[in-house]
């Protein structure tokens, strides 16, 4: 990475503003002898209030030689801001937020490869930003994705709040341009669907852990695959939620928790027999059907965010790497497999599965599906890892072909 111009010896704040050069403050004219105020001096005392707090031409190129970008959003967010704010008056907590995690990781991906870990870095110059080229920029955005660990979507959008920043310090003088920020290019078309063959493979590499979180980890995956259940549907499902109709038939029951601020949607979905025995084998008799993936309180608001969430989408994706697999949502690439399985069948029974249905379906009917939806999952044929899981075969290089 090309070396910044900055030692480590250098300020991080030069002396320019003396007492009386504080920005947006004027001096203010003696008041007239009369007790009433002139229109002259109401609108003198007005418009030293609201005018543009802007680096003045004099200072400017002192002040972006000393200045980074973390402080320059100080100087502009601080209670005690020196320049007009960024954006809007009243900024979201929730862009503040993103603001803050952008300078964060441009402090982190800015840093060049000789400076010393003892040395302290808070990041180029204004002045260096200023000057640099698109070359330059894009090279640090790649090093959000491989020094800070960023997708592509991430850095993107942490880009653009690093453009709104840039540009907000030409716009107030204190830069007099910059490189417009570019955008990481995506790479490979991301996969969208699991096909069969990768099931297997994914299934057999998670049981060859032969750990019981790595096990418990399959058999949620291919209830994923199976039920287009969401992630915080499917890891907060209980034994409890599974049934039996007055046939014997086995379904469960989601509550579709789409948005945690609208009702939940109850769904009975029917699974196959030779799920149902995955299931019994291994998942507990009572309680959370997958204890070691998920939290007792798995209901909460956005369970996605807690740290087993976090740790059991880690280990799916470190998993599909090695067969050079990338998905953006992997538990949610399970939801749209079971759609296109579904719909290979029987089309129409896998937006109701999903439940999308189209007009007619209403929620009393997702509750009970209709035959040609049991027809339909029964058709599905059972994957050879499926068998295995459901102890109908003793070893992965067993073959077995059957539905249901």
């Amino acid at each position: 990475m090309t070396s910044l111009p900055i030692s480590a010896s250098e300020p991080t704040r030069l002396a320019l503003y003396s007492p009386s050069d504080q920005i947006g403050e004027r001096t203010m004219s003696p008041p007239p002898e009369s007790t009433s105020p002139t229109l002259e001096s109401w609108e003198e005392q007005t418009l030293s209030k609201v005018a543009a707090r802007v680096v003045p031409s004099e200072i400017a190129d002192q002040y972006a030689a000393a200045t980074t970008l973390p402080q320059f959003y100080a100087d502009c967010m601080s209670q005690s801001a020196r320049w007009d704010r960024i954006g809007r008056k009243t900024r979201k907590e929730t862009t503040a937020s993103k603001d803050k995690a952008a300078l964060r990781h441009w402090v982190n991906a800015t840093r060049p490869s000789d400076w010393k870990s003892s040395d302290d870095w808070r990041g180029p110059s204004l002045a260096f930003v200023s000057k640099a080229g698109i070359d330059w920029l894009e090279e640090t955005l790649d090093r959000f994705t491989t020094v800070c660990g960023l997708s592509r979507s991430s850095v993107n959008g942490l880009g653009t709040s690093i453009r709104t920043m840039l540009n907000h310090a030409v716009k107030i003088g204190a830069i007099p341009r910059v490189q417009k920020m570019p955008r990481v290019k995506e790479g490979r078309k991301l996969a969208t669907i699991y096909s069969p063959d990768q099931i297997e493979w994914i299934v057999d590499r998670l049981l060859a852990e032969s750990t019981e979180y790595a096990n418990s980890l399959a058999t949620a995956f291919v209830l994923a695959c199976r039920v287009g259940a969401r992630a915080q549907d499917l890891f907060g499902l209980k034994i409890e939620d599974f049934s039996r109709d007055v046939r014997g038939r086995v379904t469960v029951r989601l509550h579709a928790a789409k948005n945690s601020e609208y009702e939940h949607k109850a769904q009975s979905i029917p699974i196959s027999p030779t799920m149902w025995k995955i299931v019994e084998r291994h998942c507990p008799a009572s309680g959370l059907l997958f204890p070691l993936l998920t939290t007792k309180h798995a209901n909460c608001i956005r369970p996605e965010r807690s740290y087993a969430a976090q740790r059991r989408t880690e280990f799916l994706k470190k998993v599909l790497a090695e067969i050079d697999l990338e998905f953006r949502c992997p538990w949610h690439a399970c939801r749209a497999t079971c759609n296109e399985t579904l719909e290979s069948i029987k089309p129409g029974v896998g937006p109701f599965v999903l439940g999308h249905a189209t007009a007619g379906v209403n929620a009393r009917s997702y509750r009970n599906p209709t035959e040609d939806v049991f027809a339909t999952i029964y058709a599905v044929p059972v994957l050879r890892c499926e068998a295995r899981l459901a102890g109908l075969l003793a070893d992965a290089s067993d073959s077995y072909s059957g539905c249901g």
